[in-house]
């Protein structure tokens, strides 16, 4: 049937590459369709519990993103006239950015004065350049000695200050963060300029968005060409044939082309992880290209025709090709088991992709290699067939060393994967060196973090937060936040009537308490809103109704298991202590550790199930149960092994760690079905078991090889990518192909020399 296929497939060569040159033009458009989402809630998947909490939050409360300025002065403290002058100009200037809606800081901090009858808001510092000394030592004094300034807006030294900026962007508005980010790092820059002992640190989630979105674009204008680059490169050096070259780099961009096409017309977008999905593409269609071209030069360095040879590698290739594209396809359609649509996304496109790699290598390829001129061929055969040839005579005759020092090592390894843990935060996917990632680090160890819990908490009823019950219970709930070492700071609203009690009793200190009764304080409430400046209402903190109040909790810089566990032990407070108000935390750190989570026991199923699936495959397509058996041990060996060493000498993965399982089955399992279908072949044709090895080698080995030099070396190049997802994926790759070389060389054929009388030998063939 192989052979009957590709003969028809040769005579009828030219209208199948129009054909395929017509298909790519067509897709082409639906490339126009897409769009490009720098968010992280693409992360998690559609149906998350977590995100769902956060949509709640913010359809209850004035929620927004927040951006932060931090201030660092060089020269010391700014507790002085100038330095609070500083914090002030660069607060009145961040009001005037775009898409800002508030601005919180030191100067603009809301302080209570209580003189006679008089009730009075107002902003912490004014006038800041004619400040005396004394009233400068008392600003300081009143600023370290407040919880919601303290390492919030000030820190310790006095020497770093932030300034939070509110912002209302539109819903994957790229432009509107773009516009955004323009103008604060123009306030950056003006601010540094006029005080060269300032420095200005950037932070927030719409600063890590935007600064996502330009690492991608970045990445896809200096990686992929690179990859591009290295492919071509490689093909020159290890086939040394110029018109391989061509024909397989116009494979390659036909097949990125038509497979982003068909992805936009089915309504797909890219993200920052489903942006790889063209190096992926590029990747494996190069393997493609590879194991049929290989074959194509040698047949001609054998004497044969260009139609024959043409024919004749088509013949030996299209099953295994087929076979390694279905199973590599179901492997990461395996990526719709995470709980996260980048995923998903990302998995469903470079499955579109191998499979349209699949379709242009039978239908394109070999009539590119028809049309483009070729020099004639030496009849001798290539360099590195003749070093696969020694490679099968060695391996044949050291069989049982191979064997048990696989498995000694192998055996050795996985006891540490049990090691690894699930540790994901957004800022650690930044490498280190990048600016966004350093003005982060920046803001972590000289302020409180930004890493945060919320808690909603529910009285029941209208007006309910004015409940001195009420208020008694959230306010021990603060009270026990506040004494775990995990957290550094809460932000709520009991101390504001705290705050706002003792003031009225001639700030005695005995009264920073809850007031005794709900008239006072609704009383209280509503003198201190009635008082705020422009954007500076309790709405942030109070439902509109004032049923609820939301509390804040910082954190110091926590793993998934330690930020868990904080949750766990204050729901089970909250269940003990006060039942009535049980709810759950929310924010972007809880939805990204329970992520991790999902990822890991979702994927884990789904792995299983990918495996099942693409073992059930192979036992088709080689026409043997055993040796689909045989299969399972060379396609997950190599991926336990590195997970193995990663726990020995790292301990620590991510969500992208956890994903790659699944991804390098369906791309470690492409030499292994090479290899054994050239041993079948000629097993079918009567040859030992030994002489069948050695042409599995002298037929497959040089392709094997040669595919994965390619693959390694663009996943090195990819794994320079400055976003931790894409590079942990390709960096985790490359020892995964590197082993699955190996042990498909030593492990595999000594088990098959070690269980021949077991498999058997396959039926003739029948061509």
């Amino acid at each position: 049937m192989n052979q009957t296929l590709a003969r028809l497939l040769v005579r009828y060569h030219r209208l199948l590459a129009v054909m395929s040159f017509l298909l790519t033009l067509l897709a082409v458009v639906g490339i126009t369709r897409m769009e490009f989402i720098a968010d992280f809630s693409t992360l998690h998947g559609q149906d998350s519990s977590e995100q769902a909490d956060i949509d709640a939050l913010a359809a209850q409360y004035t929620t927004a993103n927040s951006v932060y300025l931090i201030l660092h002065n060089g020269s010391g403290t700014l507790f002085t006239p100038h330095g609070l002058g500083l914090i002030g100009d660069a607060t009145a200037r961040a009001w005037t950015l775009p898409y800002v809606s508030r601005v919180d800081s030191l100067s603009n901090h809301q302080r209570v004065h209580v003189t006679g009858d008089s009730f009075v808001v107002s902003d912490l510092v004014t006038d800041a350049d004619s400040l005396s000394q004394m009233r400068t030592e008392e600003i300081e004094q009143y600023a370290l000695s407040q919880p919601d300034l303290l390492n919030r807006f000030i820190s310790e030294e006095g020497d770093v200050a932030a300034l939070q900026l509110s912002v209302q962007l539109p819903e994957q508005g790229y432009s509107a963060k773009a516009e955004l980010m323009a103008a604060v790092r123009a306030l950056r820059d003006e601010l540094q300029q006029n005080e060269p002992e300032l420095t200005v640190y950037v932070v927030g989630e719409p600063v890590l968005e935007y600064a996502l979105l330009e690492i991608t674009l970045d990445d896809g204008k200096v990686l992929f060409p690179l990859i591009g680059v290295f492919c071509v490169v490689a093909l020159i050096v290890l086939l040394r044939t110029p018109a391989v070259v061509i024909g397989a780099s116009t494979l390659i961009a036909c097949s990125i082309l038509l497979s982003l096409g068909l992805s936009g017309w089915l309504g797909y977008d890219l993200d920052p992880i489903s942006a790889i999905t063209p190096n992926m593409v590029l990747m494996l269609a190069m393997a493609d290209a590879i194991h049929l071209l290989t074959q194509y030069v040698i047949n001609l360095r054998q004497g044969m025709s260009r139609e024959q040879a043409m024919e004749q590698s088509l013949a030996t290739n299209l099953g295994p090709i087929f076979l390694t594209s279905i199973t590599t396809a179901v492997g990461f359609l395996g990526m719709n088991f995470a709980d996260s649509t980048a995923f998903h996304d990302f998995g469903n496109m470079t499955a579109i992709g191998v499979m349209v790699a699949l379709v242009l290598t039978a239908t394109l390829l070999p009539a590119l290699m028809l049309y483009i001129p070729m020099p004639a061929m030496a009849k001798e055969p290539l360099s590195m067939s003749r070093l696969m040839a020694a490679t099968g005579h060695l391996v044949v005759r050291h069989h049982r060393r191979f064997f048990w020092l696989a498995v000694i090592i192998v055996a050795g390894v996985v006891w540490f994967i049990p090691r690894n843990q699930l540790n994901d935060n957004l800022v650690n996917y930044f490498k280190p060196g990048l600016e966004v990632r350093e003005s982060a680090d920046f803001a972590s160890q000289h302020l409180s973090g930004f890493q945060t819990f919320q808690y909603s908490l529910n009285s029941g009823e209208r007006f309910g937060i004015n409940s001195p019950e009420f208020l008694q219970q959230a306010d021990r709930f603060a009270g026990w936040l506040r004494a775990q070492p995990e957290v550094t700071q809460v932000f709520s609203y009991t101390d504001v009537l705290k705050r706002i009690n003792q003031n009225m009793h001639d700030n005695d200190p005995l009264w920073k308490r809850i007031p005794d009764t709900r008239e006072e304080a609704a009383q209280y409430s509503l003198l201190y809103e009635m008082s705020q400046q422009y954007g500076q209402d309790l709405s942030t903190q109070l439902t509109i109704d004032h049923s609820a109040l939301l509390m804040t909790v910082l954190l110091r810089n926590l793993n998934n298991e330690a930020l868990i566990a904080l949750q766990e032990r204050a729901d089970q407070w909250l269940q003990e202590q006060a039942p009535e108000l049980q709810t759950p935390a929310t924010g972007r750190a809880v939805m990204l550790a329970h992520l991790g989570q999902h990822i890991i026991h979702s994927m884990m199923g789904g792995a299983v199930i990918a495996l099942v699936l693409m073992t059930l495959m192979l036992c088709i397509g080689l026409g043997s149960v055993k040796y689909g058996l045989i299969s399972l041990i060379p396609n997950t060996m190599p991926a336990l092994v590195v997970y193995g060493f990663w726990g020995l000498f790292i301990g620590e993965i991510n969500m992208a760690a956890a994903v790659t399982f699944t991804i390098s089955l369906g791309i470690v399992v492409d030499d292994t079905v090479h290899f054994l279908s050239k041993y079948q072949r000629a097993q079918k044709r009567g040859d030992s078991t030994e002489d069948s090895i050695r042409y599995a080698f002298s037929t497959a080995g040089t392709a094997m090889l040669t595919t994965t030099c390619v693959l390694v070396g663009s996943m090195l190049i990819l794994g320079q990518s400055s976003f931790g997802i894409n590079s942990t994926i390709a960096m985790m790759m490359v020892p995964i192909l590197t082993t699955a070389l190996v042990l498909d060389f030593t492990l595999l054929p000594a088990l098959l020399l070690m269980l021949n009388r077991w498999l058997g030998r396959p039926p003739a063939a029948s061509q």
